[in-house]
């Protein structure tokens, strides 16, 4: 479940930030040949791991963003969803924080 977690997606991407930045460089890649499609990170190939990776940091920036400008009229519990919901504990953390956020929005 938290295989494709923000923090597991950028743990993999700091691993494999040569390879991720030489296969956008479009430069050889020694042992892949003309066929980079076997490129594969946490078991999706590349585009598709860079789009995932980008689309979850951009939910929890938009969360983030979302948490700090209403903070003053949230109810407490929300904030603590929220907090919560930004550190990873929870499963789908940024899109509850921003389901809770928008829920209580007057």
């Amino acid at each position: 479940m938290y295989k494709y977690s923000l923090y597991n997606l950028v743990k993999a991407y700091n691993d494999n930030s040569t390879l991720v930045n030489t296969y956008f460089n479009e430069n050889p890649i020694e042992g892949y040949h003309s066929n980079k499609k076997d490129l594969k990170i946490l078991g999706l190939c590349m585009e598709m791991f860079i789009f995932i990776l980008f689309i979850s940091i951009s939910i929890w920036i938009w969360a983030l963003v979302e948490l700090m400008k209403n903070w003053n009229t949230m109810p407490d519990w929300v904030r603590f969803v929220g907090v919560i919901g930004l550190l990873g504990i929870i499963s789908g953390g940024p899109i509850v924080t921003l389901i809770a956020i928008y829920i209580t929005k007057k």
